[in-house]
């Protein structure tokens, strides 16, 4: 047994997300006029896995207007792309499915910084 985890602290006086992940998938950054991108972070062990040693965490800088979108692996097994709006990974997984329902958890979370 093994679960992953992403965990974030957004500090809005400072503009900046402080990122660490557990064998899971790094979030995308949505910035206007820019393609996306997955947020770099240097993953560690998945947790129940192991004992964890010191965890890495990553600090990135966030603009007015950008966008951060978490999601769940649960999205990616479907072959979801995790860069469009929420609205738009909901439908393609969905259609991606065929009417199937998930084999995994999946939550999307869509954090907007202005």
């Amino acid at each position: 047994m093994y679960a992953t985890a992403a965990y974030g602290v957004l500090d809005a006086a400072r503009e900046t997300l402080r990122l660490s992940a557990a064998g899971h998938p790094p979030p995308f950054l949505l910035r206007p006029g820019e393609e996306a991108t997955p947020l770099p972070v240097d993953p560690t062990m998945c947790l129940i896995w192991d004992e964890l040693g010191r965890i890495p965490c990553a600090e990135h800088a966030l603009r007015p207007g950008d966008r951060l979108v978490f999601y769940t692996d649960g999205i990616t097994e479907r072959q979801a792309p995790a860069a469009d709006v929420v609205r738009d990974i909901v439908a393609e997984v969905d259609r991606f499915a065929g009417g199937h329902e998930p084999e995994d958890d999946q939550t999307l979370l869509v954090a907007g910084f202005d």
